[in-house]
């Protein structure tokens, strides 16, 4: 918004300078533009409080349109005609006091003719400004209750989770005690078993004697059946007798029951005390074991005491007597180290003697012989000075005539060459061919090494690549298993990133790292944000972290290969696809070529954006994209679809700007040249050289001490908007202009600038430059939103009437082809 209120308060200040003043009372009132960005107390009244529930609803109910201009006005001839914002008409309904009514609106057309319109809404910025900001408040509070609300709920579930837990122990505790329980009672069942299978063994005893005495019944009653008719037969007469036979039998019978019925009783008796018998013998068994169990485990803790006891006495004899075998043998060390120092001390002094001895005897003879040589030199001075004078002369005349007849020889060859013209030409010939036959081996050489890359090396599309041979990646193998592994996040050591955006970097790089381990394909990422921001670095950085290789290529370079684009992009996936460790393919300036489809596009751009989109359909672990573009819009929405993270890349703020200075100051300045940043709170000024003391003098090879940390954060505030590009290069310039100084104080004093010499640099240096760039990143955001205006002694060309720019022009002061909006 308030960007918006500059631009149209230039406009403003434009239409002043072209209209006169009589034209539009609105455009001669600058309170009416700028009031509601003044803060002056004195005009407001009626203060109030503002009930932002209402302002959220109503700034929910402004519709946005896009649109484009109907006429071509001279502030959009720099900028597209499509625009985006709220009609007054809707915006009227939704907040009346938004929307005012100006009686007449002039503006300048493309072609510099002056158009006017009556009666024209306009749109207050400011009150929309502020109604955002009451509704960005409103949500703030709804997010800060649900927030509340959503803590609560996590506390009760976390009590709940609490319960829940002490009555799964309870549970748990209630299931062990049923499992003993159980236990318990499945014992006493297998005891009641087998008492029952007891008596249904003496049950099963009974039973047969009582069917061996249904036999027995039933063979009687045979026989009296049998007896009964043999009585049949008989006469009348038998009939007593056999009246009594049968009142025999009969008694009998019952006689013989009871006493089988009293045999069973006597059986059950006698089991019932086997029974109780065995009882008691198991039970007297039992007791018996225990006892004895008791004993054998009485007499196992005596005899484990016992062993214990034995075993502590040996152990302590041991160490005893290994204590004093250990004093024994330290006595006797000691006392044979102590002899073989004395012996050793005796020998030093002895062999110290002799050395003593042979160094004075040594010093004699060499001064003797010295003196002698002394002697003889001085007694044979002229003897000598022949000597050296005739070696002269003989090495003097050897070396000319060296000369003399390499000169002639060369003076023979030169006669015979061009004293005889088929040499000559041979000669020249043969000079002629050598150098065609190094410059056709070297072209050849560039050729096939072209036709090499083509074939077996890279495509012709990638730029760079960190791709290396099988022998290289058996080196870094074999590297690795040697040394400690280093860890991966390393590589964005000097990397300087918001801590939001490293955070994402490193998940990502982490991820795809481990994305084959986990078997799940890489992820697509756009890198979008304004130039110089480390958007191609970070992708190289990223790829040695994930452990992949990377291929960077401009989409600039498929334009140009028109028919071939296609043809070289399957090159370049079937090239990717073979890298055993997978590739991230960094695209710059993707919006070339991945832009939206439209009628404008060239068939050849067409068809390769669709090779892209066929190669990229389905995610893979082979390899990864990441889109680099300045204008994310521009991008075709099926390009977009494939783009799993988007990531943003912004201009740093204040605390990475300091980052950046701090790094670069040291690879520019502190490096190579030695000039150190001193801290003011801790590191004390050093005093001034005294006079005629040099800085050599006082031990130092460069000056630039006067650089603190307060001026390096003094030029962070002052760079705000730089990129981390623009950020080097200033620092670049900084490091040119102390050499340039240096070079420029050396002619001024007329010294020699061979060798080491001593650098200067002070603050007010480093602020030159910054000032400076300041100043041209400046000017080039202007030509960018505004174009190019010359100025000439602070006077700008447009406020100038038609009349003075021609003279001007006439004057040949302004070039003809120099055009001034």
């Amino acid at each position: 918004m308030v960007a918006g209120a500059e631009g149209v308060r230039s406009v403003a200040v434009l239409l002043v300078l072209l209209v006169p003043a009589t034209g539009n009372w609105l455009l001669q009132c600058s309170q009416c533009v700028d009031q509601a960005y003044y803060s002056d107390d004195t005009q407001k009244k009626n203060l109030r409080a503002l009930h932002l529930p209402d302002v959220y609803k109503q700034i929910k109910g402004v519709k946005l349109h896009q649109y484009d201009h109907a006429n071509d006005e001279f502030v959009n001839k720099f900028f597209s005609q499509t625009h985006i914002g709220a009609l007054a008409g809707d915006l009227k309904q939704v907040m009346p006091l938004a929307v005012g009514l100006v009686p007449e609106r002039r503006w300048i057309a493309a072609n510099g003719t002056s158009q006017s319109t009556r009666n024209v809404n306009l749109v207050r910025d400011s009150y929309l400004l502020y109604a955002g900001l009451g509704a960005l408040q409103e949500l703030m509070k709804m997010y800060e209750t649900h927030a509340g609300a959503q803590t609560t709920r996590e506390t009760e579930i976390d009590q709940i989770i609490t319960e829940l837990k002490t009555t799964m122990h309870s549970v748990l505790d209630e299931q062990e005690y049923n499992r003993q329980k159980r236990e318990d009672l499945f014992d006493q069942i297998l005891r009641a078993a087998a008492t029952v299978e007891v008596l249904q063994k003496s049950i099963d005893l009974g039973d047969r004697r009582m069917e061996e005495l249904g036999v027995v019944s039933n063979r009687l009653t045979t026989d009296v059946q049998d007896l009964f008719e043999v009585s049949e037969r008989y006469n009348d007469t038998f009939k007593l007798v056999w009246q009594e036979i049968q009142r025999e039998a009969e008694e009998g019978l019952v006689e013989f029951r009871k006493a089988t019925e009293a045999q069973v009783e006597i059986e059950l008796v006698k089991m019932q005390a086997k029974k109780i018998q065995l009882e008691e013998e198991r039970a007297t068994t039992r007791i018996k074991g225990e006892e004895q169990r008791k004993s054998e485990d009485h007499r196992d803790r005596v005899d484990k005491r016992r062993i214990e006891f034995e075993q502590q006495k040996k152990l302590e004899t041991e160490k005893e007597l290994l204590r004093l075998q250990e004093e024994s043998n330290l006595r006797q060390s000691a006392d044979k180290q102590e002899h073989e120092v004395k012996m050793l001390e005796m020998k030093l002094e002895a062999e110290k003697e002799q050395a003593e001895m042979k160094n004075k005897a040594a010093l004699e003879q060499t001064k003797i012989e010295a003196e002698s040589k002394i002697k003889e030199r001085r007694e044979n001075e002229d003897v000598h000075l022949r000597e050296l004078k005739q070696k002269g002369e003989q090495e003097n005349a050897a070396r000319l005539a060296a000369i003399r007849e390499t000169a002639e020889i060369i003076r023979n060859y030169v006669a015979e060459v061009f004293g005889n013209p088929e040499k000559l030409a041979l000669a020249v010939g043969t000079i002629i061919a050598v150098c065609a036959g190094i410059y056709l081996a070297r072209e050849m050489a560039i050729l096939l090494r072209e036709q090499l890359n083509k074939r077996l090396g890279r495509p012709s599309l990638v730029r760079s690549t960190n791709r290396i041979s099988t022998w290289g990646e058996i080196c870094m193998f074999v590297r690795s298993c040697c040394g400690r592994a280093p860890d991966p996040l390393q590589h964005f050591s000097d990397v300087v990133l918001s801590d939001a955006l490293h955070k994402q970097i490193c998940r990502l790089a982490l991820a795809s790292r481990t994305a084959k381990q986990r078997k799940a394909p890489l992820m697509n990422l756009m890198f979008y944000g304004p130039p110089g921001t480390g958007k191609t670095m970070c992708a190289m950085r990223y790829a040695q972290a994930s452990g992949l290789e990377y291929a960077i290529m401009s989409g600039g370079d498929v334009a140009p290969l028109e028919d071939q684009a296609v043809t070289e992009l399957h090159k370049l996936f079937s090239w990717v696809r073979r890298s055993r460790r997978g590739v991230l393919l960094f695209i710059d300036e993707a919006d070339s070529f991945l832009g939206t489809r439209n009628s404008s596009m060239s068939e050849h751009l067409r068809n390769s954006l669709t090779t892209m989109l066929y190669h990229t359909g389905t995610p893979s672990s082979q390899f990864m994209l990441v889109l680099a573009t300045n204008r994310p819009g521009d991008l075709d929405s099926a390009v977009l679809d494939r783009v799993d993270e988007a990531i943003e890349f912004g201009l740093p703020d204040m605390m990475e700007r300091e980052k950046m200075i701090s790094m670069y100051f040291r690879k520019m300045l502190s490096d190579p040249l030695g000039i150190p940043v001193l801290d003011p709170t801790k590191t004390p000024q050093k005093p001034a050289h005294a006079a005629g003391e040099s800085d050599t003098a006082a031990g130092r090879d460069i000056v630039g001490q006067s650089v603190t940390t307060d001026h390096l954060k003094t030029v962070s505030q002052k760079v705000t908007g730089f990129s981390g590009r623009e950020i080097a290069k200033m620092f670049v310039a900084v490091q040119t202009h102390v050499y340039a100084s240096d070079q420029l104080q050396a002619r001024a004093t007329k010294q020699k600038t061979r060798g080491k010499r001593n650098l200067t640099m002070t603050a007010d240096m480093l602020m030159e430059v910054v000032d400076k760039k300041v100043k041209e990143h400046g000017r080039t955001v202007d030509m960018i939103t505004s174009g190019y205006t010359y100025e000439h002694q602070g006077t700008p060309l447009g406020s100038k009437s038609g009349k003075d720019i021609a003279a001007l022009h006439a004057s040949g002061f302004i070039p003809p082809k120099l055009k001034t909006p």
